[in-house]
């Protein structure tokens, strides 16, 4: 009982994440909720991350989480972030700076929903990831990056595509 304490005292409250995975959508195509604080952690259930399609289903979502959670934080009304895949992914092939933070926050949500979903990224694609989010984190500007450690924007795209892909396996979509 004391470590669901210790638990719920890390989280400050719950958050509404949206995705856009298409270049064609303006809006996100997949919706999320995240309780965020000291650990920031998507809705499951049997272990699979919850995605919806629709802002309607974000009640139907948040009754998936544990009754200690509800009886201290409320539904979020406003979508919080948007993990913006199609405009990472614009920005890493065709741009040399990411004044948004556009990437490293989407990075940082993938790192998120990969570590929940128990899926661990090959050591290559963890490498090129993790310290381009380091990089990102103190400098927007990240071509001179890729020269100086040789690494391609197609191996960032592919290591994050198969991010993406671990995480839907390992997801539950409600419509």
């Amino acid at each position: 009982m004391s470590q669901n304490i210790v638990q719920h005292s890390e989280i400050n409250g719950i958050s509404l994440v949206g995705f856009r995975l298409s270049p064609e959508s303006e809006n996100p195509d997949w919706y999320t909720l995240f309780t965020y604080g000291q650990k920031d952690i998507p809705v499951k259930d049997n272990d699979q991350v919850v995605f919806f399609k629709s802002l309607g289903l974000v009640d139907r979502a948040y009754a998936l989480f544990d009754d200690n959670i509800k009886s201290l934080f409320p539904p979020p009304s406003e979508l919080d972030l948007i993990c913006d895949v199609a405009e990472m992914l614009y920005i890493i092939n065709n741009e040399d700076r990411d004044e948004s933070a556009t990437i490293v926050n989407g990075l940082n949500t993938i790192f998120d929903l990969l570590k929940a979903t128990k899926m661990n990224l090959p050591s290559e694609y963890k490498e090129i990831l993790y310290r381009f989010a380091d990089h990102l984190t103190f400098n927007r500007e990240f071509a001179a990056y890729l020269n100086q450690y040789a690494v391609t924007r197609e191996a960032i795209t592919n290591a994050i595509i198969w991010g993406i892909g671990a995480i839907t396996i390992r997801s539950r979509i409600l419509e």
